[in-house]
């Protein structure tokens, strides 16, 4: 099943002020049951808020009702966003109405933006270190999907719960934890393989704002490196095949990703069921 990636400005891209790397869960072909897609205006996932204006604020609380913000990030790293230049200095204070911040840290270091972009430099000076670094992706993903299967099962229940409310899901640059959340949820609504893959290879274009940010940080504290753009793009690159690989590793494990979410995150059949049922509909 061929999939072609859009322009970031294209869907499943969402334009929101001051926030990158938005995006929306609906659309996708399901093989749940004939003519299936995954929902439309309900699931979204991004980079992180600090930066957002009022305008992006007004777009997730009118146009996209956002009910609930979902924070993979632990409370030190959220608390402050000065990392790779992205914060401005002022905290978030600003409320939407009706929505509530939920935080779900995914508490494993290897997880830092900064660190997998000081990892990719690294592989980059070196090419010796480069298909070690490679294939170290998938086993990393598997390791947060192991670690965030609290994450995942709060995420599932709430969908449960709360079918009707829309939600968002981020991290620092929504590139590695959520992109692995994401893709748990789209693999459990029964989107294949080859698509899930190419959802997630997509954040390589929704990083392309923050390219500057990440050149700054990297001419500030790689001096050794030679070429800067070269290395800028290869710190956010998305292969498919990093996420191919690592649905491979969850089935080697677990069995299945439904098998996953069975028995790491502990959801009964009929709870499965009913998420399922809440992530996708007919044509």
């Amino acid at each position: 099943m061929k999939y072609q990636p859009p322009n970031w400005e294209q869907k499943p891209f969402v334009q929101v002020e001051g926030v990158f790397n938005v995006r929306q869960f609906g659309g996708y072909p399901s093989t749940l049951f004939p003519n299936a897609r995954t929902r439309e205006n309900f699931l979204y996932r991004s980079g992180h808020l600090e930066d957002i204006t009022m305008k992006g604020q007004r777009t997730l609380e009118e146009d996209l009702r956002i009910a609930a913000i979902f924070d993979l990030r632990s409370e030190d790293e959220s608390a402050v966003c000065t990392e790779l230049g992205f914060y401005d200095g002022t905290p978030i204070s600003r409320s939407i109405a009706g929505c509530e911040r939920i935080r779900l840290p995914i508490q494993r270091e290897s997880y830092s933006f900064k660190q997998r972009v000081d990892r990719y430099v690294k592989s980059n000076i070196n090419p010796e270190e480069s298909t070690p670094y490679l294939r170290s992706v998938s086993d990393d993903y598997l390791a947060l999907a192991r670690d965030g299967a609290q994450t995942v099962q709060f995420i599932l229940l709430y969908i449960l719960e709360h079918p009707t409310s829309p939600l968002l899901i981020h991290c620092k640059v929504g590139k590695d934890r959520t992109g692995v959340v994401f893709a748990i949820i789209l693999s459990l609504a029964g989107v294949p393989d080859e698509i899930v893959a190419a959802e997630y290879s997509l954040s390589t274009l929704g990083l392309y704002p923050a390219k500057p940010n990440i050149r700054r940080y990297l001419e500030a504290t790689k001096s050794d490196i030679k070429d800067i753009d070269a290395s800028v793009s290869k710190a956010i690159e998305c292969r498919q095949s990093y996420m191919l690989s690592t649905l491979q590793k969850i089935r080697d494990h677990y069995g299945s990703v439904r098998d996953y979410v069975r028995d790491a995150c502990f959801l009964t059949d009929a709870e499965i069921e009913g998420v399922r049922y809440c992530l996708v509909k007919s044509g």
